[in-house]
């Protein structure tokens, strides 16, 4: 698999290959003859190769993008945007509550937001939760 040219990588490069598994141990396979010269080399030639499988970590930001969907419920849409909030390490209550505030889309909801506004995430997630019992209700 690999030439190795400096005495200082010949064990970091012949125990590498025992620590893949799946996709990673099929890609060192392939690996041309001699195609590779050191253990930087092979560490860069891996990441270039599976850097997109790392997982990212959520920001604030990432939480912009969650909005209620048109068929999904006000219920079901705090329970995703709480799921995606728990992700993110010190979120900030504000950032939390302005995000969530404007991802609702349920028209009723966003009406009554607007003319009784709420100034904190208790009392959004109180509405929200008003809204979500009253169309249960209105279901049922």
């Amino acid at each position: 698999m690999m030439m190795v040219l400096d005495r200082s990588d010949v064990v970091s490069c012949r125990s590498f290959p025992t620590s893949l598994k799946g996709p990673a141990e099929l890609w060192f396979a392939k690996l041309k003859p001699n195609s590779i010269r050191s253990f930087t080399e092979l560490a860069k030639a891996f990441m270039s190769c599976f850097h997109s499988s790392v997982k990212q970590k959520k920001t604030a930001t990432n939480l912009l993008a969650v909005k209620q969907r048109p068929d999904e419920s006000i219920r079901d849409y705090i329970t995703c945007f709480n799921g995606e909030a728990l992700k993110i390490k010190d979120l900030d209550d504000a950032m939390a509550f302005n995000t969530l505030h404007n991802g609702v889309t349920n028209h009723d909801l966003v009406k009554s937001l607007a003319l009784d506004l709420v100034t904190n995430m208790p009392q959004l997630l109180d509405r929200c939760y008003q809204y979500a019992n009253m169309f249960d209700i209105m279901k049922a």
